[in-house]
């Protein structure tokens, strides 16, 4: 059995909502002409890397989207979705973006961008090194990727968990937890709409 069947199989069997890390690895900021190379999962303390070319992944991505008991967590979650609404037509509604989370607590007062390596060490007091980034820029898919390069997409999935429950909890005592899910809840509709 390999993780694409494994992970269907734990997805199928779900009674209990949880929480599902996702990040892609793309060559590329277009999603119209650049190609994802990896899609980086972590769902309890399971980590895995698939590519978009494994048959099962339109049925993993679908059996995710549809099931209302797992919550997606990412960063920058629309750069993601407008990849993957473009190739498999799936858009995701239960989610929580770090990203955007991290903006509404900051309501403007810092820096406008908050990087994933930038929140995982504010959270976590830990570092994630972003420098192999630009390696994938020069992948096709169906290129071998290596054990660095996955490695790499799995840290960007890591410490999700942990950043969400500490913005939760500062979302919480700052009383903007319904403005972080009115802008959360938008997500998809701005995917649809500049894709």
């Amino acid at each position: 059995m390999d993780e694409g069947d494994r992970l269907i199989k734990k997805l199928v069997g779900l009674t209990d909502e949880t929480m599902l890390s996702l990040d892609i690895e793309t060559n590329g900021t277009d999603p119209y002409t650049s190609d994802i190379l990896l899609i980086a999962l972590k769902l309890d303390d399971e980590e895995l890397c698939l590519l978009p070319s494994d048959k099962n992944v339109p049925y993993i991505l679908d059996l995710i989207s549809h099931n209302p008991k797992i919550k997606i967590l990412g960063h920058n979650l629309k750069f993601d979705f407008k990849f993957i609404f473009n190739k498999f037509g799936i858009l995701f509604y239960n989610l929580f973006d770090t990203f955007i989370a991290e903006s509404v607590l900051r309501a403007g007062l810092d820096s406008a961008f908050a990087s994933l390596d930038e929140l995982v060490f504010k959270y976590t007091n830990r570092s994630i090194d972003k420098a192999l980034r630009n390696e994938f820029l020069y992948l096709k898919p169906g290129d071998y990727i290596s054990d660095v390069l996955i490695e790499y997409a799995l840290n960007d999935v890591r410490y999700l968990s942990e950043i969400y429950h500490k913005q939760v909890s500062l979302l919480k005592d700052l009383k903007l937890t319904h403005v972080a899910e009115l802008e959360m809840k938008l997500l998809p509709v701005v995917v649809v709409m500049e894709t």
